[in-house]
């Protein structure tokens, strides 16, 4: 950024100037001696080289302004230069902060909806997993009624072989409630293999839920990170200005 040069000061005092004061010194000292003579002759002589000497004084009293008013000028026109300069600079930054912070509040309006959208996506695939573990922990428990019937079937079915065994004479009516406890058991076993199977869907459902979960948990973190990075340019922008 330009900064303003200070420009020493120009010294009042000069030699012409103490000769100047010599002179006068001089001149007063001569009134009061004139006085008490009656050379008037001399005394115009005197005063002649006075008038010269006065004139020289004079002249170079008006070269030493000349040459000071001509320094002012420059130093003036330097200084409004370097003024208009500083000026034009102050203005692009202030329009470079303005665009900066247009921009920052932009980008952060969106960040700060990406972060709301996830939150809610993340707050209903929680819902979601919730759910499953629920109707998972459901499905569970009816496996394990659908074991135990299974079990007190074949223990029905093991007895009633033994029965069969004792009782030749009743074959037929055991057969037929053999035949029944076998279908009840195919049916229990295909209702079995059905329930492991939506088991095994409804983990397969959570494992990806979980992993999506992470994933949104990352990308949140990142959002606020970033959120964070924006207020921080924008605060150090502001006090740059």
């Amino acid at each position: 950024m330009c900064q303003v040069g200070m420009h020493p000061s120009v010294s009042s005092h000069s030699p012409i100037l103490g000769e100047l004061e010599d002179y006068l010194h001089e001149i007063r000292g001569r009134d009061a001696e004139s006085r008490d003579t009656d050379d008037v002759y001399s005394q115009l002589a005197q005063k002649e080289k006075d008038l010269l000497l006065a004139a020289e004084i004079g002249k170079e009293l008006l070269e030493r302004n000349s040459d000071l008013s001509r320094q002012n000028e420059r130093l003036t026109e330097e200084y409004s230069r370097k003024l208009e300069v500083l000026e034009q600079e102050k203005h692009a930054l202030r329009r470079k902060l303005e665009s900066l912070a247009g921009e920052s509040d932009g980008k952060v309006g969106e960040l700060q909806a990406d972060l709301a959208q996830l939150r809610r996506l993340d707050k209903e695939r929680g819902h979601q997993v919730q759910e499953l573990r629920e109707q998972n922990s459901r499905l569970s428990t009816e496996l394990k009624a659908a074991h135990r019937a299974e079990e007190q079937a074949r223990q029905q079915y093991q007895t009633l072989r033994q029965q069969l065994n004792l009782r030749r004479s009743n074959l037929d009516d055991h057969m037929s409630q053999l035949e029944g406890l076998k279908e009840e058991i195919t049916m229990l076993t295909d209702r079995k293999a059905d329930l492991e199977r939506r088991i095994t869907g409804l983990m397969d459902d959570r494992e990806n839920l979980s992993l999506s979960l992470e994933e949104s948990g990352d990308r949140i973190l990142l959002l606020e990170q970033q959120r964070l990075d924006y207020e921080l340019q924008i605060r150090q922008h502001s006090r740059e200005a």
